[in-house]
């Protein structure tokens, strides 16, 4: 399978129409998650990026535990030198995502780290793509965490916003989508995600006891609370969350996220379909 974007918020939301409406071709369902094999995508351009862990429900310690995990400080110094002394040939410059914690060490339940590698092909001094390889990763909100921590990680490597303008590859060994985050796809997406088709037709009627669930607050919304008829992104401080604190604010369809997108609200839409 294979998934060609105009930027890194596009193939974020393309891989995530493709997994919640594909059918069961080179992959596995099981309850409310999905698992595809073998998925690769390209970006024309990485484009901006301007979320916080914050605006997708994570807790501020998200960011550490990436850096912790995946962020190889030593080894982006050696790569930036490589670049000035070897870029001017026509080489490929690898990067292990490997941090000063081991996953292993810290997760007990882990089978791995989810970001492996990145290779940078360089020739002439300049950087012609970006290879982003993965073990596995969750489609909806992890995947999301991790084009954010990559959007800093560019930023490293390519100062005063250049990272913008690379042509980035991903390719994933498999990746899932799970019903639970529907919410998120619905906070960022609004109507656009509700077009679409996902999982099986046998499943629909357990899809829809679960989004009942979500919506009467029995199961946890994970990072998202329920108020009226509106969900919200949990806001530290916030004792209870109203339309005026959590305004809707959708990314542009220009497939750039613009301007502040501090606060998102989406209405409660779950019947079934």
């Amino acid at each position: 399978m294979y998934i060609f974007a105009s930027t890194a918020w596009d193939f974020w939301k393309r891989l995530n129409e493709t997994m919640f409406t594909s059918q069961k071709a080179r992959g596995y369902c099981s309850g409310y998650r999905k698992t595809l094999f073998s998925v690769d995508g390209e970006t024309a351009k990485w484009g901006t990026l301007d979320l916080k862990f914050e605006d997708i429900g994570y807790k501020e310690r998200k960011r550490d535990q990436l850096y912790e995990f995946y962020y190889p400080e030593e080894g982006i110094d050696k790569l930036l030198e490589k670049m000035q002394t070897q870029g001017h040939k026509i080489c490929s410059l690898a990067l292990d995502m490997v941090g000063p914690k081991k996953k292993e060490e810290v997760v007990v339940a882990t089978k791995g780290p989810c970001l492996k590698t990145l290779v940078f092909n360089m020739a002439r001094n300049q950087t012609y793509g970006v290879h982003v390889f993965y073990r596995t990763t969750e489609c909806t909100k992890k995947f999301l965490a991790d084009l954010i921590f990559l959007d800093l990680v560019f930023r490293r490597i390519y100062p005063g916003g250049t990272h913008r303008g690379l042509h980035v590859s991903f390719h994933f060994a498999s990746i899932y989508c799970h019903v639970k985050q529907w919410p998120l796809l619905d906070i960022l997406l609004g109507d656009e995600c509700m077009r679409w088709k996902w999982l099986d037709e046998d499943r629909e009627e357990k899809i829809a006891s679960y989004m009942a669930g979500l919506n009467e607050g029995r199961i946890s919304s994970y990072g998202m609370v329920r108020n009226g008829e509106r969900w919200y992104l949990k806001r530290k401080g916030i004792p209870e969350c109203t339309e005026q604190d959590n305004p809707i604010s959708t990314p542009s369809k220009s497939a750039e996220i613009k301007g502040d997108s501090e606060d998102f609200a989406f209405p409660g839409r779950y019947e079934r379909r």
